[in-house]
């Protein structure tokens, strides 16, 4: 009877943590798979309109991009090949203070506009995380593309274009700040990040325009 009591009662501290997984974005078009794999390991296909969490992880397979819609106006666009884990999102409309973003981009590449957070509250609330730098965030659209060995005739590290805005790139060794127009590389956590001189020869950024946001009824990611 202890035994059922104490089983009860662990039960029942988990129900807060459970019910406390909020919306923080929408799959807002997408082309080929989307893979969501849970903060509790489920694993789940995606579609369009579903639900998306913090603490999900997102995979797209080859010749695939998928957007997302962020509850702050931020969007993102992930490319084919690639793992984005949405580590921290935290965004209520009435406490700037609490605003916080903290993305993983632990394979491939992706687009971001980003959106009030980082805008309003702390500046520094903004964080992409790569395999060689952290970027923060000054209000842009920028590209990141990370490569380990998988980007044809460009050498490891991590590749940044800033179509918009600013963005500043930190490594162990110093940071970078770079700006509308401008491409830098971060090539490892113990070294520099570095502008570069022209476009490295960064692979098109063209996702296809054929997959328009519609709802497709129930959340799937939810279930």
């Amino acid at each position: 009877m202890k035994k059922m009591m104490l089983m009860l009662l662990f039960g029942a501290t988990l129900l807060p943590a459970i019910s406390q997984a909020k919306e923080i974005g929408k799959v807002a078009n997408l082309v080929g798979s989307l893979t969501r794999v849970k903060a509790d390991g489920s694993v789940i296909t995606c579609k369009l309109q579903d639900v998306i969490e913090e603490g999900d992880t997102f995979i797209t397979a080859g010749a695939s991009f998928a957007q997302l819609k962020m509850v702050d106006g931020g969007e993102m666009i992930i490319r084919p090949d690639s793992k984005v884990i949405l580590k921290e999102y935290k965004f209520e409309q009435g406490d700037p203070k609490g605003d916080k973003a903290n993305i993983d981009l632990a394979k491939g590449g992706l687009r971001r506009l980003t959106g009030l957070i980082g805008k309003r509250g702390d500046k520094d609330a903004d964080k992409l995380v790569t395999a060689t730098a952290t970027a923060g965030i000054r209000g842009t659209v920028y590209d990141t593309l990370s490569c380990k060995g998988d980007c044809d005739k460009l050498g490891d590290g991590t590749y940044f274009r800033v179509k918009e805005g600013e963005i500043v790139v930190n490594s162990e060794a110093g940071e970078l700040s770079v700006k509308a127009g401008q491409f830098g590389k971060a090539p490892s956590l113990n070294e520099k990040p570095t502008l570069l001189p022209k476009d490295p020869g960064l692979p098109p950024f063209n996702p296809p325009k054929s997959a328009a946001p519609v709802n497709t009824g129930p959340n799937q990611c939810n279930t």
